[in-house]
């Protein structure tokens, strides 16, 4: 672990895993490291939402003044069978967002900027778990339009789904 520079968390410990925190904060700052991390904390069973986040990566962002570059990677609903713990062929997708400043930003702040993040975040991922394994290479406008297509056919036939609202939907349709 130490030539990859991994630092696992110690979730049943709060001191060590402050302290894993403040080592990935000075790794930031003094050896000018790109980190990634993932603020679930957990592996996701379920695969239709992203789990709720911990807060510990949004205050690192801030204290380091750092920004925040959301990456989802799609559900693996499509090619893992969890009863059976068979992978089937898999295709997924990895998008990355727009990054999400932090100037400005304070220890205080951390809850709404986590909050910002999982929202963004959870859009797309829920976007992955629309679609079908051969649409993944999408763009997420593309992504958008072939699931606002498929909502509005199944407002014709009688189904009620929620429907997306996007200003790029509407452009696209144009």
């Amino acid at each position: 672990m130490y030539f990859t520079k991994l630092l696992p968390i110690v979730r049943d410990d709060h001191d060590k895993a402050m302290e894993t925190m403040r080592k990935a904060l000075d790794m930031v700052k003094n050896e000018h490291i790109n980190m990634f991390i993932f603020p679930e904390g957990t592996r996701n069973r379920n695969g239709e939402n992203i789990l709720p986040f911990k807060k510990g990566a949004f205050h690192l962002a801030i204290q380091a003044h750092l920004p925040i570059i959301p990456v989802v990677i799609s559900s693996y609903r499509s090619f893992l069978d969890h009863k059976k713990k068979v992978f089937d062929d898999a295709t997924y997708g990895v998008y990355i967002l727009e990054p999400i400043p932090t100037e400005g930003l304070a220890s205080a702040n951390a809850g709404s900027l986590m909050q910002q993040t999982y929202d963004a975040m959870n859009e797309i991922f829920k976007l992955t778990t629309l679609v079908n394994k051969e649409d993944l290479w999408m763009d997420v406008r593309e992504m958008r339009i072939l699931n606002q297509k498929k909502v509005e056919k199944d407002e014709d036939g009688g189904k009620e789904e929620q429907k997306l609202q996007d200003p790029l939907i509407e452009e696209a349709k144009q």
